[in-house]
């Protein structure tokens, strides 16, 4: 299906630029012609509006060490390489409030909805609920889909 895929449309790119280089090179046999750097998987790259993407603790930490002006010059990468220069601590004092306020996010829409019997235990811990701030979290976005009555 990938193949079939790749051959009918109009346009193919990876995510970026290193997504697209690696899926050229690995797909270069649909096209044995062709040398790696003329298959046609193109590249791009997603961007984001900074200033409605950003959380406020962090615009706040960038006022404080990168002027109160980086927002118009956000585009300047001699901008960005300044962020080394935001001490650790400050760095990881935002990391853990933003932290906290999404495990309380997550814990203020996962209890209601097990009081209301709309989750199952497992549901909620699987969710997020009851996990330790100061605890190494690592997760992942999935899709869960209920059928015939089980789950």
């Amino acid at each position: 299906m990938t193949v079939l895929a790749l051959r009918l449309a109009g346009r193919t790119n990876g995510v970026s630029q290193l997504h697209g280089q690696v899926s050229r090179q690995m797909w270069q046999p649909v096209w044995p012609d062709r040398p790696v750097e003329q298959v046609p998987i193109g590249a791009i790259t997603n961007g984001v509006h900074l200033p409605s993407w950003l959380s406020t603790t962090l615009k706040e930490l960038f006022d404080q060490f990168l002027g109160e002006d980086w927002v118009e010059r956000h585009d300047e990468p001699a901008l960005w390489d300044r962020l080394e220069g935001i001490p650790d601590e400050a760095l990881w004092a935002a990391h853990q409030t933003l932290k906290g306020k999404l495990l309380a996010f997550v814990d203020d829409r996962t209890r209601p909805a097990l009081a209301r019997r709309q989750m199952e235990a497992s549901q909620v811990l699987a969710s997020g609920t009851l996990l330790d701030p100061e605890a190494l979290t690592i997760g992942f976005a999935g899709v869960s889909r209920r059928t015939s009555g089980r789950r």
